[in-house]
């Protein structure tokens, strides 16, 4: 049996409340090989301690200033090796089997080049899973907000190499930008109707909706018309 290497990617600024639970759910995973890389944007709280208490279980970091999440995500995908990408930010958390269950899926069926699951979104005390309903990639399109959950969503690297990294031009919604663009460019999807990520409610998307839902109809917009 072939096992191919996953790269995670953690992107991190003053994550020090959550960042280890974050780290630990990739060390528990039940599969391996797995490769962690952390870039971290300069943190002046406690998160560089975090990052060096388990620095032995990661196979990359650096902290250093950047340009925003783009350019955050693009430093981590330019360090990774793995057959697979995948962002697990520093509010958010695995469970202990999601590589698992997406790679036993990959494997039944290697044809597709994006494998997404089931987030549960974590909002004070309310949670909800998401997405549900048949094939939400397919509502990209129609709907101006991201129709997956970017948490659970794992990437061919090939994908990468041939639509190129993160918008940097985009602040909040680079997710919806980069999957829309392979999406327009002949990726395929597939929904795994697994439970695998947790994500708090707590980042730059949830802070500022209206200002995400502006960049996903800008992002659309420009996409679109030249199709």
């Amino acid at each position: 049996m072939r096992y191919p290497l996953i790269s995670i990617i953690t992107i991190v600024y003053n994550g020090e409340l959550h960042l280890e639970q974050a780290m630990c759910s990739v060390f528990e995973q039940t599969y391996s090989p797995i490769e962690y890389i952390i870039i971290d944007g300069g943190s002046t709280d406690g998160s560089i301690n975090i990052i060096k208490k388990h620095e032995h279980l990661v196979d990359y970091w650096v902290s250093e200033i950047d340009k925003g999440i783009s350019d955050a995500f693009n430093k981590g995908v330019s360090k990774a090796n793995g057959e697979i990408i995948a962002f697990l930010n520093s509010d958010d958390w695995y469970q202990p089997d999601a590589i698992e269950n997406i790679v036993s899926s990959y494997l039944m069926d290697t044809d597709f080049d994006v494998y997404y699951a089931v987030t549960k979104f974590h909002k004070k005390e309310e949670a909800f899973f998401y997405p549900s309903g048949v094939l939400p990639h397919l509502s990209f399109v129609r709907k101006n907000h991201m129709a997956i959950a970017h948490p659970s969503t794992f990437v061919r690297k090939k994908v990468f190499d041939t639509i190129g990294d993160f918008n940097k031009k985009y602040k909040i919604a680079m997710d919806y930008d980069f999957l829309l663009r392979a999406m327009i460019n002949g990726a395929t999807f597939k929904f795994i109707d697994v439970f695998t990520t947790n994500f708090r409610t707590t980042g730059i998307s949830s802070i500022y909706p209206q200002r995400a839902i502006k960049e996903c109809v800008n992002i659309k917009e420009q996409l679109l018309s030249y199709q």
